[in-house]
């Protein structure tokens, strides 16, 4: 017969995962955050949402030969680091991070604040 102090235990651990679960279900249920037009993934929102493409489009910098890797991100960052060794790219990579990180607090606002922000010309 199982110890009383080690059932509680494992109630509790089973209790705890239970609830992480839930935590990450609701965390990664299907969204529609950036632009009500796509299920929201990190792809969607740092590359592929109509804001986020204008975004890019406006920015002073182009990373000719990253296009072809914006389907997954972690690959397209692996490919972003591969540029530190450029001339200037240290610097591109520290406005690209930037960029990122704006639309990345852009897209927070409209989730948890309610404020569409919409990139224009």
């Amino acid at each position: 017969m199982e110890n009383e102090t080690v059932r509680k235990h494992k109630q509790g651990e089973n209790s705890r995962r239970r609830g992480e679960t839930s935590i990450w279900k609701y965390l990664w249920q299907e969204k529609q955050v950036c632009c009500d037009l796509q299920v929201e993934t990190l792809e969607h929102c740092f590359f592929h949402c109509q804001n986020a493409e204008l975004i890019w489009k406006l920015a002073p910098l182009h990373w000719d030969g990253l296009n072809q890797f914006r389907g997954n991100l972690w690959n397209w960052w692996s490919e972003l680091m591969g540029a530190a060794n450029r001339t200037d790219g240290r610097d591109h990579i520290i406005l690209t991070v930037n960029i990122l990180w704006q639309i990345w607090k852009s897209r927070n606002e409209m989730q948890f604040i309610l404020t569409k922000l919409i990139a224009k010309h």
